[in-house]
């Protein structure tokens, strides 16, 4: 049994922004960075591996960066995992989803190895990641509208706001009481 609203008012989802709408350099600039990045942050997730023997967390933080920067590889560039079966059905899986989807992954997952380990090679790694989820954030928001449609957006905001401002009492006078 599903259940449908009865009412229309209910709010119609965003609908993805075509593909033909982002602009190619930001297209492959997302793949680029994401792929680079995924590469650096394995490297530095290694180094970081190595040179702290004396902290669990550090391990455990470097261990996560070498996995987060492996998934984002095998999602921005699959023919640089091709000997794994299921690469390129992770990889178009990943790449259905819409782009906000994208962002909020890659974002979320540079947080995570932060949280055990504050040194530079997990800060550099996971910036690099973080980057590529803004850059996918950026795409998702679309193309700016042309200047003519945000002028007149911003004269019509103007005029709201100052009729709202115009509605407002000025001053405030109670009436006195008498004793």
């Amino acid at each position: 049994m599903a259940f449908v609203p009865l009412d229309n008012s209910a709010p119609i989802p965003q609908q993805p922004i075509p593909a033909e709408e982002i602009p190619w350099y930001m297209k492959y600039g997302g793949r680029a960075l994401g792929t680079f990045g995924g590469i650096v942050a394995m490297a530095l997730g290694l180094l970081n591996t190595i040179t702290s023997i004396l902290s669990a967390s550090c391990i455990f933080g470097g261990i996560l960066q070498i996995l987060i920067g492996f998934v984002l590889v095998l999602a921005e560039a699959p023919c640089c995992c091709m000997f794994l079966d299921f690469g390129e059905r992770f990889a178009s899986f990943i790449e259905a989803r819409p782009l906000w989807n994208k962002a909020l992954l890659y974002l979320c997952m540079a947080i995570i190895p932060i949280t055990f380990c504050q040194s530079v090679s997990i800060f550099v790694g996971c910036a690099l990641i973080f980057a590529t989820g803004v850059v996918y954030g950026l795409m998702s928001l679309g193309r700016k509208a042309p200047r003519g449609e945000m002028l007149s957006r911003a004269q019509q905001d103007h005029m709201a706001s100052t009729l709202v401002k115009n509605m407002e009492p000025t001053s405030y006078n109670p009436t006195q009481q008498i004793p």
